[in-house]
């Protein structure tokens, strides 16, 4: 509905789902019939309510603010139990809201938003190899302790759990029309992201063994086994940003066309986007002692030309892609530990200042 002359907006609306998700191991089938198993395989249902609001008032035709509520969810498809073999966490909801200002001046050349916004969700499933448990065990009875793996339906090599995901941040977008020729466009967002109930099972499952474990911790093998579990764990703790979050991102791009004399209907475009340092992983001092891949931006560079070929309208584009040949190892989340220091390990070079020049003709 719109209210006092169009100047407040308001959608509300409400939704419900109902669910149910069925998987089966087609890996493993029956030996007679050859039909797939239903050996680890899951059956869920969830049922689940998500309302939403959101409204925009301009108290002056310039300047307006909005605000919005929203929840979600996302019904899972992993086929993997739970630590203690029960069925799979089904469903991850989420919740979140956020507000700020709207804005058009200059007789609407120059629009845009500056915003900022606050979710979680909880239950996001994470999938997790048993072997980082068995290993332990295995390791612990060869040590002539007790080894107690941990065996699933249908032997399943993975198990499922879950942690709490908040995520946080300012968001700005502008578009200008100053001229009639040109037009830039530029948006920005600082995140922040923060996990909690972090691999909540797995964490539990480590604090009620460690006793145990440690009693056969002088052995090498029992050492090395039980430190990768406490790796995977280090990387997923309370409070501590998510893996692969970027310090801010910015992206740009500005277009001229030339509008009379020779040159008119040329065009000459440039922009980047920009990537500030990222966290891939931790050393092994602490949790929040971060390791980075390094900041960087990639500049494209655009040219084009339109005219009319015997009454057809023909648009030629010319874009040159990673224009200054930006030529550094870009670092992928993980890490690889030699003698407890951690390095940067996975990467990957970005494509080479390319060109691709395109024509569109119409009829």
């Amino acid at each position: 509905g719109s209210y006092f002359h169009d100047s407040l907006t308001v959608i509300a609306g409400l939704r419900h789902d109902q669910f149910h998700g069925a998987t089966r191991d087609i890996q493993r089938r029956d030996p007679v019939t050859g039909a797939p198993t239903q050996a680890g395989g899951i059956a869920s249902d969830a049922r689940v309510n998500t309302p939403q609001i959101a409204a925009t008032y301009f108290p002056i035709p310039q300047v307006g603010v909005y605000a919005y509520k929203s929840d979600g969810f996302l019904p899972s498809t992993i086929n993997t139990p739970k630590l203690d073999g029960s069925p799979a966490y089904n469903l991850a909801v989420s919740h979140a809201k956020g507000g700020g200002l709207r804005f058009n001046l200059l007789d609407r050349r120059l629009v845009g938003t500056v915003g900022y916004y606050d979710s979680y969700e909880r239950d996001r499933n994470s999938q997790i190899t048993l072997g980082t448990l068995n290993n332990i065990w295995t390791a612990v009875g060869n040590a002539g302790g007790p080894n107690r793996p941990v065996i699933q339906t249908g032997g399943l090599a993975q198990y499922t759990d879950v942690s709490t995901i908040r995520a946080w941040g300012w968001e700005a977008e502008i578009t200008a029309n100053l001229t009639r020729g040109f037009r830039l466009t530029f948006n920005a967002s600082f995140p922040h992201t923060r996990q909690t109930e972090s691999l909540r099972d797995t964490r539990a499952y480590y604090a009620l063994n460690l006793p145990t474990w440690a009693a056969y911790r002088s052995t090498a093998a029992v050492n090395n086994a039980v430190q990768s579990l406490e790796n995977l764990l280090a990387g997923s703790v309370d409070n501590r940003p998510q893996n692969g979050l970027y310090r801010h991102r910015f992206n740009t791009f500005a277009n001229y066309t030339v509008q009379r004399g020779p040159l008119k209907n040329l065009r000459v475009g440039a922009g980047a986007n920009i990537f500030g340092r990222q966290i891939i992983g931790n050393t092994q001092a602490s949790s929040f002692d971060f390791v980075y891949a390094d900041a960087y931006h990639l500049v494209t560079g655009t040219l084009g030309y339109a005219l009319k070929i015997r009454d057809h309208p023909v648009d030629f584009n010319l874009r040159l892609s990673n224009l200054l040949n930006y030529q550094e190892p870009i670092y992928r989340q993980g890490l690889t530990v030699v003698n407890n220091v951690a390095y940067r390990s996975q990467y990957y070079w970005p494509v080479p200042c390319s060109a691709q020049l395109t024509a569109t003709v119409r009829f």
